[in-house]
Parts: C-alpha cells; sequence; structure tokens
C-alpha cells in the first residue's frame, strides 16, 4: 500500500502544480490550449512510438486486455443510455445527457499515461498504449453519435469523422509503433534516444496540464448528472473491468495497468467536443474537475482490491 501511495503522490503533487499554476495567475487559462496542442500532436506521439517500437508484445495478453476494454466501455453505454429516462424526469436536457454519457464513457489517456508509467513501468505505458488503440476510436464513435442525436450544434459527417480519426495522433502513432515493432524497430538510435526523450517529457507534462484544465470554481455544485456520471465512470467501469480481467486471468502490471485505464476521470477533449457539437460544456467541465478528485480515492482502492 504504502509504494502506491508513493507513486501516486507525485502524481497528485503534479496535478496540483498545474492548478495552483491557472489559480494564482502564473500561467493564464488560455495559455494551456498551446500546451495541449504540444502534448496532443508532439509529445504523446514520442511516447506512444518510442514505447511500442521497443515493447515485448504477447498477441494472446493485448487480446486479453481488449476484451476487458471492450467490455466496461460497451456495458457502461449500455447503461447510460437506459438512464436516459430517468435523467430526463430530473430535468436533464439532451446537450446534459451527452455530457453525462461523455462524462462516463470517455478516458484520461494522458493521465493513464502518466500514472501506469508510475506505477508499473514500460509494461504499464504498454498496456496503456494498447488500449489506447483499441479504445479511442470505438468512444469516439460512440460520443459522436450520441453528441449527433441528442445535442444541438454541428454534426459530422461520416466521411469527415473518418478523416478525423485518421489524423487523430493517437491513432497513427500508435500504428506506426505497433508497425515498427513488428519489422524490428529499424530506428537509427539517434533518433530512438530523441523519441524517448520526449516520451519522457510527456508524464509530467500531461499531468500538470490536467491541473492547468480543472474548473475549480464549480466544486461547490453536486447534483444528478455528476453523481451518475461519476459513479458510472469510477465505480462502474473499473468494477466491471477488474472483474473481466480476473475472469480471463490477467494479474500483475498488465491487470494493474488496466484497471488504471478503467479508474481514470473522463477525457478533458469532452469539454472540446461539447462545445464544438452543442452539448453542455460547463456541465462537462464540472464532471471532469469533480471525477479528477475522486479518482484518487477510487482507483488506489481498485487496485488495493486486487492487491
Amino acid at each position: 500500500m504504502g509504494l502506491m501511495f508513493d507513486s501516486l503522490l507525485p502524481v497528485m503533487l503534479l496535478i496540483a502544480l498545474g492548478a495552483g499554476l491557472t489559480h494564482f495567475k502564473v500561467i493564464p487559462a488560455e495559455a494551456w490550449s498551446g500546451v495541449d496542442k504540444l502534448t496532443y500532436y508532439a509529445l504523446i506521439p514520442a511516447l506512444m512510438i518510442s514505447t511500442l517500437s521497443r515493447a515485448s508484445l504477447e498477441v494472446s495478453t493485448m487480446s486479453r486486455v481488449g476484451g476487458a476494454l471492450l467490455a466496461g466501455v460497451v456495458i457502461v453505454a449500455t447503461l447510460t443510455m437506459l438512464l436516459r429516462p430517468f435523467l430526463l424526469r430530473q430535468g436533464v436536457d439532451g446537450p446534459g445527457f451527452t455530457s453525462v454519457f461523455q462524462g462516463a464513457v470517455r478516458w484520461n489517456t494522458f493521465s493513464a499515461l502518466a500514472i501506469a508509467g508510475s506505477l508499473f513501468g514500460a509494461e504499464g505505458t504498454a498496456v496503456v498504449a494498447i488500449a489506447a488503440a483499441i479504445m479511442i476510436p470505438m468512444v469516439n464513435v460512440l460520443t459522436v453519435a450520441v453528441l449527433a442525436t441528442y445535442a444541438r450544434g454541428e454534426r459530422l459527417k461520416p466521411g469527415a469523422f473518418v478523416i478525423t480519426l485518421a489524423k487523430n495522433p493517437f491513432i497513427w502513432s500508435i500504428s506506426l509503433g505497433l508497425a515498427l515493432n513488428l519489422i524490428g524497430n529499424p530506428v537509427p538510435k539517434v533518433l530512438q534516444d530523441t523519441l524517448a526523450m520526449a516520451g519522457n517529457a510527456t508524464l509530467a507534462v500531461s499531468l500538470i496540464m490536467v491541473g492547468g484544465g480543472l474548473q475549480l470554481a464549480s466544486l461547490g455544485r453536486i447534483d444528478t448528472p455528476l453523481v451518475v456520471a461519476s459513479v458510472l465512470k469510477l465505480l462502474i467501469m473499473p468494477g466491471i473491468m477488474v472483474v473481466a480481467g480476473l475472469i480471463i486471468g490477467l494479474s500483475g502490471p498488465t491487470l494493474g495497468a488496466l484497471i488504471v485505464c478503467g479508474s481514470v476521470p473522463t477525457a478533458s477533449a469532452s469539454y472540446v467536443l461539447a462545445r464544438l457539437m452543442g452539448g453542455d460544456a460547463p456541465m462537462i467541465a464540472r464532471i471532469m474537475t469533480w471525477q479528477t478528485l475522486i479518482a484518487f480515492v477510487t482507483m488506489p482502492a481498485f487496485l488495493l482490491l486486487v492487491g
């Protein structure tokens, strides 16, 4: 237990640092968009390519990880849809429902990479990278479909959505890393070292960025959409992944990294997508902020549960 909390404490402190930099206006809130783009388009791809090109990947293990992830996402997405009549009775409109859905289904890859890397090293980072390759396309399809159906705003056409997905840095960098791994990683050492250096910077910058994006002023309001989204994301989803992982025989760092993927809060990109497609952006910002704080209780609880 002590080792786990020792590993999580630097994560918490880096998030707190980002929140403090914004709160005390050391870094203006609008400046974080530049850090976001740096991480999204440069640092994360470098980490994905560096990690996956050199990882020892077992197809059977990765397929089992994928099965557990898919089970968690599909079951939680279905439960959220079944809860829509209840949410309507609570006064949650269409845009509000899309924010509940995003809060329940999406996951913060930045945080998962940083925490799994801190707790489980390169093996944990590789598992999260594989998880991202599996979950990002499916989660994006689900959330865009829900936003297009229930929100008031711009609807992406199928062709435009496919192009957007193909241009996603997570998708192409993961594909490139896996391709290099399969052909024996013929990358010159100087380039490998460059990618590794950029990748090493990713974890700290990602966590500071998460803290910088927190909406601390919104913490005073707790309502039904927040509770529903947080229970589904932070309790139901990791619970499903724990059960599925144990049933299919996962253990050690692989199971731990899987639990981290299920336990992290919703993605910060949810806010951008809500603004683009007519969702309730203030609601998803509040959900993301509360989930980030709650996750540092629920995540260690699930990790301790499986030892």
